[in-house]
């Protein structure tokens, strides 16, 4: 069974003043002690080979006003059952669609293609009682008996 050690490092002692508290006490000294000793060494590393590191500017993209609408135009265009607004949710996506750059696309935004599916079928939802009308009969003023 093992048991749990702690080495309580000074970091100005030399290697032999280290305190190690039982189990493994004699492999983890002499592993302090050859990193001690490694300390000690010349650095290897050639100072012209080292490339200061640079952050890379991030793109702050912000969710134009074109994307809103292209996103929000199918939706009102499903609840309202306007013409208009279903042509005009096609036409703010495929502008959004064509203007997509692969920045975009590589961050994870939703494609373009998505929303002008969206559009389509939005479009084609408007023009669903042309093909399927609704019968309303005239009979029925609600306020006769329930069936």
């Amino acid at each position: 069974m093992y048991t749990w050690h702690h080495v309580v490092v000074y970091p100005q002692a030399p290697a032999q003043y280290l305190i190690s508290i039982p189990s493994y006490s004699l492999r983890l000294t002499a592993l302090i002690t050859t990193m001690a000793s490694l300390k000690n060494l010349k650095d290897l590393r050639r100072a012209d080979l080292i490339i200061p590191y640079t952050p890379i500017e991030e793109k702050v993209e912000d969710q134009n006003f074109s994307d809103t609408l292209g996103t929000a135009l199918p939706m009102a265009a499903m609840f309202t059952r306007h013409k208009m607004i279903g042509w005009t949710a096609v036409v703010f996506s495929i502008q959004n669609w064509l203007n997509e750059s692969p920045g975009q696309v590589a961050a994870g935004k939703q494609p373009g293609y998505f929303a002008v599916g969206m559009s389509l079928m939005s479009l084609m939802l408007t023009y669903l009682p042309l093909f399927f009308p609704t019968v309303q009969n005239a009979d029925t003023t609600g306020t006769g008996p329930a069936a």
